[in-house]
Formats: structure tokens, sequence, C-alpha cells
């Protein structure tokens, strides 16, 4: 099959799914607005100039063109409101369009005209892949039709990094999170949080990785709260040296105020770290409190440090909580299998 992706190249996400597709001997071609290189497909850059509405119907005639020059059999956008509406006005169907979290669940709500473009863009569509059901959920009132959708997670990459569940005396008292450094994920929370998580034990140690805006007001902030030795700020890392890092650390922490269905979250399940995650509808999907994680209310410090120390000393809850959640993600969160089900 040919299949035309409309997404971000620069996308892990994006680049992960178009080349499994490639990989399974489909032609697959990616239109991005951004360059790149991705293994198996043919990148091609939409040349767009040029902003606002004077602009836009020459964008549209851009779109319109690349695609029928290539003639897809199957039309794909990832992300609702976005490409997902260059997809909507390509004219070619079949056209799938993929959900993925802000899309639908903050863009729509920043503006009347956002709603209206992911309305527009679903009724458009032949069928709906969001990666969770929440989103499904949320779509319904845009006019989804749930007949013609399915929620597939993206998932971990499990034969490249496989599942490593957690055993005691293996690693070090230590947290970690890997959510990038904008508004959105809320990261200062965590920062405020370690004051007192770090002052209680003096052999625990934060690590950070990701890079966005508030990093170095982040930074500033660790100064201010006396706690710079002991948590690092590492930057973007690559997949392996994040997945490495999880397989080091006993609690993963994410503050995020919104998610789709969180890889991050998936990769640290499948790498032992026990989660302590907000109290989201994303994170509930996967995270039965007290079972295989701990929840804390969207911006909470004192909560969340509170939980992250009750489970650093007790590794026999770690353990057991490693061994369900490596299961879960073998069951529901491997990308393989997940994409697989897309291809059926």
């Amino acid at each position: 099959m040919q299949i035309c992706y409309l997404g971000e190249a620069s996308s892990v996400h994006v680049r992960r799914w178009a080349s499994w597709f490639a990989r399974r001997g489909h032609e697959v071609d990616l239109l991005s607005l951004v360059g790149g290189e991705v293994p198996g497909v043919r990148v091609h850059v939409l040349p767009f100039t040029g902003s606002g509405a004077l602009a836009f119907p020459r964008k549209v005639s851009q779109v319109r063109r690349a695609v029928a020059n290539l003639r897809p059999d199957l039309l794909h956008s990832h992300q609702a409101v976005g490409y997902g509406l260059w997809g909507a006005l390509a004219r070619r169907h079949p056209f799938v369009v993929s959900a993925w979290g802000s899309d639908v669940l903050v863009r729509p709500k920043e503006s009347w005209a956002q709603g209206r473009v992911l309305r527009f863009v679903l009724r458009r569509a032949d069928y709906c892949i969001p990666v969770a059901r929440h989103l499904q959920e949320s779509m319904v009132p845009f006019g989804l039709r749930t007949d013609r959708s399915q929620a597939i997670p993206m998932g971990v990459e499990l034969d490249a990094y496989p599942p490593l569940a957690f055993r005691r005396g293996s690693r070090p008292p230590s947290f970690i999170s890997t959510r990038a450094l904008e508004p959105l994920y809320d990261v200062e929370t965590l920062v405020r949080a370690s004051r007192e998580i770090l002052a209680a034990n003096p052999e625990i140690r934060g690590t950070i990785f990701g890079g966005g805006s508030r990093r170095t007001g982040l930074e500033a902030l660790a100064c201010r709260l006396g706690v710079a030795d002991r948590l690092r700020f590492e930057g973007p890392q690559p997949p392996g040296r994040v997945m490495n890092a999880l397989a080091s650390a006993r609690v993963y922490v994410s503050t995020s105020r919104s998610d789709g269905a969180s890889v991050s979250l998936l990769e640290a399940m499948a790498r032992g770290c026990f989660p302590v995650v907000t109290n989201i509808p994303a994170n509930r999907e996967w995270i039965v409190h007290g079972d295989n994680g701990f929840l804390f209310p969207v911006g909470d410090a004192q909560v969340l440090a509170a939980r992250v120390l009750e489970v650093l000393g007790d590794e026999g809850f770690l353990e057991r909580a490693s061994e369900k959640n490596v299961q879960a993600v073998r069951e529901r969160g491997d990308l393989n299998v997940n994409l697989a089900r897309v291809e059926g």
C-alpha cells in the first residue's frame, strides 16, 4: 500500500510510526513543515511561506498539489488540529486522522476557531485513531462517530528496549522526570517538591531530562531552593540514554496537566520505574492508585513529595508494582502489537 502521512518529521512518534509501516513493506511518504530523515520514508517539506488569511489559500493549493502528485492509497494526518486540517483539505480519501492529546484536550478550548477546525476535520475523516479512550470520548461532542474510530495507544519499542522489572537492592533511591520543560508539563511542581524529598535522605538523587522554554527558569528555581547539587537537569537526550536512565531509577514522576496517552509513562513502566503521576484521565487509564502507582492532584507539590517519599523506601512495594506494570505494557503498550492493529 502507498501511504502518505501528514505530520512533523522531527516528532519521534511520527518517525516511529512511519518507519514501522515502511519496514512492513508499504511505500511511505511524509509531508511535513520541517525537514528530516526518517528511515525508509520519503520526506517532503511543504513549501509554505507567509502567514495569515492571505497566505492560507496558497497553502491549501500546495497541500492538494503535493498529495495529488503522490496519489496515495491512504492519507493519514497525525494530530487532529494542525496537520489534521491540511489532511481534511487535501481532498483525498480514505483519510484517517490520529488524535494525540493537546490537539483535542487543549487547543479547541483555547479558541472557538480551533473547535470549529476539529469539527471540520472529524466530519471529513473516514476514520479516527485517538491514542486513548478518554480522547475518543472527548471528541464525540465535536462530531466523532464512534463506529468509525478505535482508540489505540502508540506504545514502547519493546524489541529495542525489553521490559526490565525492578529488583530489590538493584537501584539507588532516586526519581526521574522525562517530560518537556514547557508549561503544560508543569515540571516546576516537581522542582518545588524536590526540596522536601531531598531533605528527607542525603542519598536521594533526582534527574530531569528534556528541553524547553522553561529550562532556564527551572534551573534558577532549583538554585534558589538549594537543590541544584542533587537535582540534575540533563537536557534533551537520545532514546537509548533515556531508557537506560529509567532502568536505573526507582521512581518516575510526571507533573503533566494534560495528556493523551503518555509514551513517557509507558516507557517508565516498561523499565521498572514506579509511577507517581498526576490524577488526570490519561494516567488513570494505566495507573490504579496504591496498586501499580500513585496519583496526586495537579500542581500539588506537597502531596507529590509525600508520595515519592512513601514509596522510595518500600522496595517490596516497588517490586510488586513493577511486575504489574511490565505485564500491562506487554499486554497493551507494545508498539509493534499496537501498530499491527492500526495496519489491520
